[in-house]
């Protein structure tokens, strides 16, 4: 627990921040809405998914050291397109519990907030509809992240996995928000596209 610890310790406080930030503007959300002001909260929906994008890019487009082959090379671009490989190897061959937590808890928590942001909007999907619906956004937005990790050459792992991982959580945070609001609030936003 002390190595998971110190491995994220210098996130926590932002990871709070974000919370909080995520908790605010669903309140502030749901009171615009239930007032009548649809328009005001399609802009603050809009805005909560442009916060949600530049943080994933800052977060997944940052550098890290480069990888360094078996033959002692510097490799800035590596890319896995065996499904399952990276999620097995980061479960039950890592060293630390850290590395399972920042490869699949990780990115599924960071894929979340889209399909929040996907609710907010109005996304009014009866049923099974709304978790296709996540899956294939969430794989989008995941398949955009990995090849501007490749393009860029960030050091890290363009893995099929992250994507699988990114639909996962978008798909999840839209299912929730549908619980959440029962699909009451959606709906009453798909009837009224005035004020």
């Amino acid at each position: 627990m002390s190595d998971l610890w110190r491995a994220f310790q210098a996130l926590l406080p932002i990871g709070v921040v974000a919370v909080a930030a995520l908790g605010c503007a669903l309140v502030w959300w749901w009171r615009l809405v239930q007032i009548g002001r649809h328009r005001a909260a399609r802009a603050l929906a809009l805005t909560f998914c442009g916060i949600w994008a530049a943080g994933v890019s800052l977060v997944t487009l940052r550098p890290r050291p480069a990888l360094v082959s078996a033959s002692g090379e510097t490799v800035t671009r590596s890319i896995d397109v065996v499904p399952g490989r990276e999620l097995v190897a980061s479960t039950f061959n890592s060293v630390s519990a850290h590395v399972f937590v920042e490869q699949v808890v990780g990115n599924v928590a960071l894929f979340l907030p889209l399909g929040i942001g996907l609710g907010m909007l109005g996304v009014a999907v009866a049923g099974g509809g709304r978790l296709r619906l996540g899956l294939i956004v969430g794989a989008a937005a995941g398949l955009v992240v990995e090849v501007l990790q490749w393009v860029i050459g960030t050091g890290r792992v363009s893995s099929v996995d992250d994507i699988v991982l990114a639909a996962v959580g978008t798909a999840l945070g839209l299912v929730a928000f549908g619980r959440i609001t029962r699909g009451h609030v959606t709906a009453q936003m798909a009837d009224q596209p005035g004020n």
